[in-house]
């Protein structure tokens, strides 16, 4: 640096190009370690949360059927026209054909997919106003931790082989797009996309970007939207009311389902703690203060339309007339929608409180503090449960360690000759460093913590291609070998035990074999009360199933297999079927013993009692 005579004859700094090249180069390593300090939260996070492909039950088969059309023959679940299935994931899943199926291919999917998330996180916390690459890991770290208060918890990336994962991360970049407010187009773009990758949790980002671009684009007042919205809303359900008048069977149907999926489609079903939170976390938002007056215009707008969402949605599951109930609008689930609305509550409060770091004043540094833990510290108790959570214990202590440590390091390094009221003051210091790099070590520790306990589960994904905690795990073997020795037709049942060894129906052997159960739910369910109440029938006939296994009652079970279509094969861990021993006249016989499971196949005798007439069901 060095000082050079202007024109006016006043002296100038200039700065060298050594030092120019220097500043340049200190940039250069700060956004590239900032970079890998991205990539190892990814990787962390992918490693800890991974579960392996269909992990969800209403999943399985999906991606099989996808690359093997011609598979599940007869099972009416995996039909290729259920609604699980209209997404292009299944397409990617075609294209990719049987690697798709392999968990190790999955986890690199997954990995890619919470690469992208972090991406869109980090893009919001620059544009919410969280500037230092610190403020921007806290931010991160704050919604790396699952804050799981309500049915349908707002994960970063759900793990479960299926479409919802991939609209997750799209999501993130939509609100992005969205409160930016120049992409637009791109924004409905990606909101398009979600609803082709997964109608049910894509159809309101995809009605909050056209509600946006009809307010920014052509500029039309809120109260014409609203009344717009009304309007379409009247049309709906006074059409549906002509043109199912007199039919009470919708109504019927419309309650049985509403009853079925509880709090994932009713708000007002959720817990009393988890809505409260909810509703604290958007009028949090709503209060914020995001930066310009655009941005924090977008934002009220954002979460008053999710608080709309909120109360119309609850009200309407839960006091519409008959005449307006429609049966395919509880598969809209709008409970299920308040993932997008948590996420970004979390981030828009996140980014505000690192903000007030900025601030001089002490007492606005310490609320800063108390609102940052305050929101990586929710949920204090389990879901749907008053007992104080484990992990909000651990978390709280290991945050008070080091919160507690950095600040004794502070004092013990300054020469305190003060009275205790200074002391106090100097415990608590400006730098925000103090307070942000607490909560970024905790998610370390509590991510490497996670990663640890998966570590079985990954070692048997490198040897078997099936993640060890995944559901189907426990069918390795079993799956080869009714893929490859039965009968693309023959249809199979498997019992399995829970971890607390409760014996259930088990569908996970759809995931990789192809072979139709003895289970239904088509896309019709939702629009006949007949298959809906056959779907219900089957779902009780698999618990009443359970019990007489449990009771070593081989004539009940005989005859729920009877009623069950008397599958081929049934398949059941060995260790609990000893008993069959001493059954007489079986109706089933040992096929094979793989990794300690059995598969019986059904007798001749057995085929021709359960095509007898006289059978009891």
């Amino acid at each position: 640096m060095s000082l050079v005579a202007t024109r006016e004859g006043v002296a100038e700094q200039t700065i060298s190009p050594a030092t120019s090249e220097r500043a340049a180069r200190d940039a250069r390593r700060a956004r590239f370690l900032y970079g890998v300090s991205l990539a190892i939260f990814a990787l962390l996070y992918a490693l800890a949360f991974f579960q392996g492909l269909e992990h969800q039950g209403g999943y399985r088969g999906n991606s099989f059927k996808a690359i093997h059309p011609e598979s599940f023959p007869g099972d009416r679940y995996v039909t290729g026209r259920h609604p699980t299935m209209v997404s292009l994931v299944y397409v990617v899943a075609h294209i990719a054909g049987d690697l798709w199926l392999d968990d190790r291919f999955q986890l690199a999917w997954y990995l890619g997919l919470v690469i992208l998330a972090i991406a869109a996180v980090d893009r919001l916390a620059v544009l919410f106003g969280a500037s230092t690459p610190l403020e921007r890991l806290a931010v991160l770290a704050l919604v790396l931790v699952a804050h799981h208060f309500k049915t349908n918890f707002a994960q970063l990336v759900p793990s479960s082989g299926t479409p919802t994962a991939a609209v997750h991360p799209i999501g993130l970049w939509v609100a992005y797009l969205l409160f930016r407010g120049d992409r637009l187009f791109a924004a409905m773009a990606l909101s398009g996309l979600m609803v082709l990758i997964a109608p049910k949790n894509g159809w309101y980002p995809a009605m909050i970007a056209f509600v946006f671009w009809l307010r920014e684009r052509w500029h039309v007042p809120w109260k014409r939207i609203a009344v717009g919205v009304a309007l379409s809303l009247v049309t709906l359900f006074v059409g549906f009311a002509l043109v199912n008048r007199g039919n009470r069977e919708a109504g019927l149907l419309f309650d049985l389902w509403d009853w079925y999926e509880d709090g994932e489609a009713n708000p007002f079903r959720d817990s009393l703690a988890g809505n409260g939170l909810y509703l604290l976390l958007i009028l949090g938002a709503m209060r914020a203060a995001c930066g310009s007056g655009v941005l924090q215009a977008r934002c009220l707008a954002f979460f008053t339309i999710a608080l709309a969402a909120f109360f119309l949605g609850g009200v309407y599951y839960t006091y519409a007339p008959d005449v307006m109930k429609i049966p395919i609008l509880v598969g809209m689930s709008v409970n299920r929608t308040s993932w997008w609305p948590q996420q970004l509550s979390y981030l828009v409060l996140g980014c505000y409180a690192v903000r007030l770091f900025d601030r001089g004043a002490r007492r606005t540094q310490v609320l800063a503090a108390l609102l940052l833990g305050g929101l990586y510290l929710t949920p204090i108790f389990e879901s749907r449960s008053t007992e104080v959570s484990s992990f909000f214990i651990k978390r709280s202590l290991l945050l008070l360690c080091l919160w507690s440590g950095l600040a004794l390091m502070v004092v013990a390094t300054r020469a305190i000759r003060a009275s205790p009221r200074r002391v106090m003051a100097k415990a608590l210091p400006a730098k925000a460093s103090l307070f942000l790099l607490p909560i970024v070590l905790t998610t370390t520790v509590y991510l490497l913590r996670c990663v640890h306990t998966q570590r079985p589960s990954l070692q048997f994904l490198t040897a078997h291609g099936v993640m060890g905690n995944a559901s189907s795990a426990k069918w390795v073997g079993v799956d080869d070998y009714l893929r490859t020795q039965t009968s693309p037709t023959a249809s199979v049942l498997a019992l399995s035990r829970d971890r607390d060894g409760i014996y259930g129906a088990d569908d996970a052997l759809r995931v990789r074999t192809g072979r139709p159960m003895p289970i239904t739910r088509p896309a019709s369910t939702y629009l006949s009360y007949e298959m809906a109440s056959r779907y219900f029938e089957q779902q009780w006939l698999w618990e009443e199933l359970a019990r007489h296994w449990e009771r070593h009652d081989w004539p009940g079970v005989s005859q729920r297999l009877a009623a069950l279509g008397s599958p081929e094969y049934f398949v059941v861990p060995a260790d609990g079927a000893q008993w069959l021993r001493g059954v007489p006249d079986l109706d089933y016989r040992v096929e094979a013993t793989i990794r300690g499971v059995l598969i019986l196949r059904r007798t001749d005798a057995g085929a021709a009692r359960a095509a007898s007439p006289s059978r009891e069901s």
